[in-house]
């Protein structure tokens, strides 16, 4: 991907027109530090240019120097039948907000009551500078009329839930999880190795998050199980 400089060559590509393709891989070469700041500009355009093929099961992104995990892009989260996502080697990313689950800007929410609805495995890889991953709960808001005028009222967001496998490798200074990845509900492998920070605020018994992950059935800390089918390990 490094090798595409022109954003009409992202259009042209019309990726959104292979109905039959089922998996995809955007690699970004790896560049020394001091080329990166001049390619991020356009990582970015490029990303934002891409629409993504509709009936993409698997997914891998690696290298892009853009500081968001994937830019203005909705449908990624809205994808019908993504069942596998992985997402490495993004240095500049810091922060992780809605803009990963495709609704940061929208203003109709009620059109995102399922996002990542087939999504069954999710994986990052050194995010190295990767802080804070927040996101929305499951409620959101939608207008609707009635006698009394417009009026203002909740609906339930469905995030990811069939996700079955969450993997954080050498992400280091990632610190918490978002509440919808530790409540959803078929979710049963955890592995984080590499990302001391969460290593220690999940920690068996003694770390403060524990409890919100200790459901899980298989989990795996610093490269030891420490739960196998719902069972502590010594």
């Amino acid at each position: 991907m490094e090798n595409v400089v022109n954003v009409d060559e992202a259009h042209n590509a019309q990726l959104k027109d292979k109905i039959h393709l089922r998996g995809l891989v955007l690699m970004f070469k790896r560049l020394a530090f001091h080329e990166r700041e001049e390619r991020m500009e356009n990582d970015v355009r490029v990303l934002t240019a891409l629409e993504l093929p509709p009936n993409l099961q698997r997914l891998k992104i690696t290298g892009h120097e853009g500081n968001t995990i994937y830019p203005n892009l909705p449908t990624l989260g809205q994808l019908p039948f993504l069942e596998v996502l992985n997402i490495g080697g993004l240095d500049n990313v810091k922060k992780v907000g809605d803009e990963f689950l495709g609704i940061e800007d929208s203003k109709n929410k009620k059109d995102y009551r399922i996002i990542f609805p087939n999504l069954k495995s999710l994986q990052f890889v050194y995010l190295r500078n990767w802080e804070e991953w927040i996101g929305m709960g499951g409620i959101g808001e939608e207008e609707e009329e009635n006698d009394n005028g417009i009026v203002t009222i909740p609906i339930i967001i469905k995030i990811m839930p069939r996700l079955q496998s969450l993997k954080i490798f050498y992400c280091y200074n990632l610190k918490l999880l978002p509440d919808y990845l530790c409540t959803a509900p078929l979710l049963k492998e955890l592995e984080i190795f590499g990302s001391l920070l969460l290593e220690e605020s999940y920690k068996t018994g003694t770390g403060e998050n524990w409890p919100r992950i200790s459901h899980i059935p298989n989990i795996i800390l610093g490269w030891v199980y420490v739960q196998i089918d719902g069972e502590p390990q010594n």
